[in-house]
Protein backbone atom coordinates (compact mmCIF):
# COMPACT_ATOMS: atom_id res chain seq x y z
CA UNK A 1 0.00 0.00 0.00
CA UNK A 2 1.47 3.51 -1.33
CA UNK A 3 1.78 6.41 1.28
CA UNK A 4 -0.84 9.09 1.18
CA UNK A 5 -1.78 11.66 3.14
CA UNK A 6 -4.69 10.23 4.94
CA UNK A 7 -5.52 9.27 8.43
CA UNK A 8 -4.40 6.14 10.22
CA UNK A 9 -8.09 5.23 10.76
CA UNK A 10 -8.54 5.26 7.11
CA UNK A 11 -5.94 2.46 6.67
CA UNK A 12 -6.97 0.72 8.73
CA UNK A 13 -10.47 0.66 7.49
CA UNK A 14 -9.10 -0.26 4.26
CA UNK A 15 -6.33 -2.91 5.77
CA UNK A 16 -9.73 -4.34 7.67
CA UNK A 17 -11.53 -4.79 4.48
CA UNK A 18 -8.77 -6.40 2.73
CA UNK A 19 -8.36 -8.98 5.26
CA UNK A 20 -12.45 -9.69 5.03
CA UNK A 21 -11.46 -10.39 1.00
CA UNK A 22 -12.65 -7.09 -0.41
CA UNK A 23 -11.25 -5.73 -3.47
CA UNK A 24 -12.22 -2.25 -2.96
CA UNK A 25 -13.13 0.18 -0.04
CA UNK A 26 -15.56 3.45 -0.74
CA UNK A 27 -14.42 6.60 0.46
CA UNK A 28 -16.17 10.22 -0.19
CA UNK A 29 -12.17 10.89 1.93
CA UNK A 30 -10.01 12.50 -1.75
CA UNK A 31 -6.50 12.01 0.21
CA UNK A 32 -7.72 7.95 0.43
CA UNK A 33 -9.06 8.25 -2.43
CA UNK A 34 -5.51 7.72 -4.14
CA UNK A 35 -4.82 4.85 -2.91
CA UNK A 36 -5.35 1.71 -5.39
CA UNK A 37 -7.14 -0.42 -3.38
CA UNK A 38 -9.84 2.77 -2.54
CA UNK A 39 -12.80 3.88 -4.92
CA UNK A 40 -13.59 7.36 -4.44
CA UNK A 41 -17.26 8.21 -4.38
CA UNK A 42 -18.94 11.84 -5.03
CA UNK A 43 -15.98 12.18 -8.04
Amino acid sequence: MKSVNADFSDYLIVRINQQAGCDETASFDVKLGQLSQVYRLGS
